[in-house]
């Protein structure tokens, strides 16, 4: 999996790009699309969202729908296959979801922020754990607003109340602070 990114410089509206392996690399179109969604809180409509990634293996779009405290997952022409949660702090409910990754696993991060932590889920939306609410202070997440997962599933997140960058294993334990 990877992160879903748009192409300033793209003459086609609305392109997406992928990277070809790994961070930092050239991209390359996967296919022009058009816009889709709706302000509001049905099952189909976005209410500030936030984040984006790409399921490569189901060909699929997972978007933080960060106003309605949820996930929704689209295919490639925009219809919606599934919502993933709803406002809660519960296992499998969110606060505000901010940041998504997907691993090569077909597991899916989400950065939960207002409940201090990262929900990992598998490609159908079950909840799988959480981790990163626990641990003395320097090692606990305070607001989780963006995430990337590598081959290993490692995952640095973005913590911008703590104002750090932090680091967790594919068990989610926390490895590092930076």
């Amino acid at each position: 999996g990877f992160s879903v990114t748009l192409n300033p410089f793209k003459t086609e509206e609305n392109a997406f790009l992928h990277p070809l392996e790994g961070v930092g690399k050239v991209v390359d179109i996967i296919e022009p699309m058009n816009v889709f969604g709706k302000r509001g809180s049905l099952f189909d409509h976005l209410q500030a969202p936030s984040h984006i990634t790409f399921d490569d293996l189901n060909k699929s779009i997972i978007v933080c729908d960060t106003g309605n405290h949820r996930l929704q997952v689209f295919d490639v022409t925009g219809k919606h296959i599934r919502s993933i949660g709803s406002k809660g702090s519960p296992e499998g409910l969110f606060q505000f979801p901010r940041g998504v990754s997907i691993s090569n696993e077909g597991r899916v991060f989400v950065g939960d922020s207002q409940n201090h932590r990262v929900q990992v889920f598998d490609r159908e939306g079950n909840f799988v754990r959480s981790f990163g609410s626990e641990g003395p202070d320097d090692q606990r997440l305070t607001k989780p607003t963006a995430l990337v997962v590598d081959r290993d599933e490692n995952v640095l997140i973005c913590d911008s109340d703590a104002n750090k960058i932090f680091g967790f294993d594919k068990e989610g334990k926390f490895s590092r602070s930076f």
